[in-house]
């Protein structure tokens, strides 16, 4: 399949390629431009928020199921739509679209990111948080007739 520009411009080209795959499947597929359009919105707000600029998300890959999960024990099969998408400088492109039949994963996103995209999500998430340094307890001092305690070390004294 040709790579295609997840834009409103490509919508006939975009709805073309997933009736190719679909046929006459309508119910836990994706069918209409619109449906790519709001899940590459969601991915371009996830990947930026990941490693914080659109330059950035430059080379991430998300596949994306259509439909939503159903029980393994579920009796009929479910067609559903498969898709890959790819970030490039000028946005994200559709770049394979494929049949499924699907239960527990149906519905499921899965990104990946280029390891230097991993290195800035890492870094931006352990800026949003600091460590706890370990204390250490406080000195506690407690006699009785048979034992004295200090700092967790019990002394039995006879």
């Amino acid at each position: 399949m040709k790579s295609i520009k997840v834009s409103s411009k490509n919508e006939a080209a975009i709805v073309a390629a997933l009736a190719a795959v679909n046929g006459s499947a309508t119910q836990h597929t994706f069918v209409n431009a619109w449906e790519i359009a709001t899940v590459v919105r969601d991915l371009e707000l996830a990947v930026v928020n990941f490693v914080g600029s659109k330059d950035a998300a430059v080379g991430a890959v998300a596949f994306v199921g259509s439909g939503k999960a159903v029980a393994k024990a579920y009796k009929y099969p479910r067609k559903t739509t498969r898709i890959k998408l790819h970030r490039r400088s000028s946005g994200w492109f559709l770049v394979d679209v494929q049949s499924d039949v699907e239960y527990a994963r149906a519905g499921t996103t899965v990104l990946k990111l280029t390891l230097e995209q991993d290195a800035k999500a890492v870094a931006n998430l352990r800026s949003q948080y600091r460590v706890q340094s370990p204390t250490m307890p406080q000195s506690v001092q407690v006699q009785s007739a048979d034992a004295t305690v200090e700092q967790n070390n019990v002394h039995i004294t006879a």
